[in-house]
């Protein structure tokens, strides 16, 4: 016959080893949950990245030319890309144009967009190219996103 001390001990007995491990995990698993909601809801979704690019400026009898040699990140839509042309004197040569809308080759007010690759993206090997009957020394080319937030590539000639 047991003692009323040694049935005592044996209801005090820990849970089994498994399942304290299976209650660790899963305690660990829901921590690790909430920890990903709270951090995963601070940083916004819907920012677009940062894009630059990287491009040349020649000069040649006739023309400047912007030859695109680097695009971070990847190609980008020329939906998404406006082109402003100031010249040296701070008038307007070519107001704000996303690039979708000058047809390849066409020339607008001076500038003119060349694919060289893909359709619809912007490149390695696209140019542009301004008249530089039109577009002298001192004149300004910046490329920016859709919504003229962000410059993207600029430069004075």
């Amino acid at each position: 016959m047991r003692t009323a001390c040694a049935m005592q001990r044996k209801s005090e007995e820990a849970v089994a080893p498994v399942i304290a491990t299976i209650l660790m995990v899963a305690i660990t698993v829901v921590l690790s949950a909430v920890l990903y909601a709270m951090v995963g809801g601070l940083v916004p979704d819907d920012q677009d990245p940062v894009v630059f690019i990287t491009a040349t400026v020649v000069g040649s009898d006739k023309n400047w030319t912007v030859e695109v040699i680097d695009v971070s990140g990847g190609p980008i839509a020329t939906s998404d890309v406006r082109i402003l042309v100031t010249k040296g004197d701070s008038d307007t040569g070519l107001k704000s144009t996303l690039v979708s809308d000058m047809d390849s080759g066409t020339y607008h007010n001076g500038v003119r967009f060349i694919e060289a690759t893909t359709e619809g993206y912007i490149n390695v090997g696209d140019r542009f190219t301004l008249d530089k009957s039109i577009y002298v020394q001192g004149t300004k080319i910046s490329l920016m996103n859709a919504d003229e937030s962000n410059t993207i590539w600029d430069h004075k000639i």
